[in-house]
């Protein structure tokens, strides 16, 4: 056993994704024989890599459209594409955004604990606590600093019609 760096819901969600890609490569012929797995995962896992990335861009793809809708509900007066751009304006979203590590993947969790934390100032109902609590479990288990989503939940439950 050794220790990891990372917790282990990326390594998780990105293993299921390899074993379906793996499964319609053998579907559709590529790989002709369990044997051939092997040679195609460690010798040349193009369509893990691509597949991989491209779940990557749509997490973060889903970050910015979630960053939209948490701006016109927080901002009225703001256009609700001005903090889109912003980020964008941003090296490390870019940067980060297509990589295989789990920085998007936690900062998605993290806008979805936000996004689900403002639903539930707005409205104490039992699905909106367990859409904010279970959004920022999921920013914990990918990544330790994820422990900070807590924040926008626990801050929305003392939340009285809105305010706080």
């Amino acid at each position: 056993m050794t220790s990891r760096k990372y917790p282990l819901v990326p390594a998780a969600a990105f293993a299921v994704l390899y074993v379906i890609i793996i499964g319609v490569l053998f579907l559709m012929g590529r790989i002709s024989s369990i044997q051939d797995i092997t040679g195609y995962v460690l010798g040349h896992p193009t369509a893990i890599y691509l597949s991989s990335r491209v779940v990557m861009l749509l997490f973060a793809i889903a970050t910015l459209v979630l960053l939209a809708l948490i701006c016109k509900k927080l901002l009225p007066r703001v256009h609700q594409l001005s903090p889109v751009f912003l980020l964008l304006s941003g090296i490390f979203f870019l940067l980060f955004s297509t990589a295989i590590r789990p920085h998007i993947l936690v900062t998605f969790a993290t806008t979805l604990t936000l996004y689900c934390s403002v639903l539930l100032a707005e409205k104490k109902t039992t699905r909106r606590y367990i859409a904010a609590f279970t959004s920022a479990a999921l920013a914990l288990a990918t990544l330790q600093n994820g422990l900070f989503a807590f924040v926008f939940p626990l801050c929305a439950s003392v939340c009285v019609d809105g305010k706080f």
